[in-house]
């Protein structure tokens, strides 16, 4: 019986040492399947990253040259503007100028009133005194 029992565990640790050579196989097998699918996941991931990077550079470059434009857009507006500022300014400016020519007019021609007026006022002033002074100083001539 003894040696049944030897030749049994014999049998026992061939099976077993079968079993741990297929397990291992098996272990194998699956660390390549895994493997496999983890770098095709990987590679999958890499397209889909890839793929959404390329869209979002696209969206960045379209952002950008509407940007761009409108850059663009405001910096002709604001030639615009700087050109009716510019022509305000300049109208102003003509303006001003005329208004100051039409006060200087008026004001000569003030003069000129102002000057005749008292020219004026001066010889009726003068012949008044005169007048005066003859009654004054000479009161019976008039007699």
């Amino acid at each position: 019986m003894a040696r049944r029992t030897e030749t049994d565990l014999e049998e026992l640790r061939q099976l077993i040492l079968t079993l741990d050579i297929k397990l291992d196989k098996k272990i194998d097998s699956l660390g390549n399947t895994l493997n496999q699918k983890i770098d095709s996941v990987g590679n999958t991931l890499d397209k889909k990253i890839d793929a959404i990077g390329n869209t979002l550079d696209k969206k960045i470059d379209v952002l950008a040259s509407k940007v761009d434009v409108g850059f663009t857009e405001v910096k002709g507006d604001l030639k615009q503007l700087d050109e009716r500022v510019n022509q305000v300014e300049k109208r102003l400016d003509d303006t001003k100028s005329s208004l100051e020519k039409r006060i200087d007019d008026t004001n000569a021609r003030l003069n000129s009133i102002t000057i005749g007026f008292l020219g004026i006022v001066g010889i009726l002033v003068t012949g008044i005194l005169t007048v005066l002074g003859k009654l004054v100083f000479f009161p019976n001539s008039l007699s």
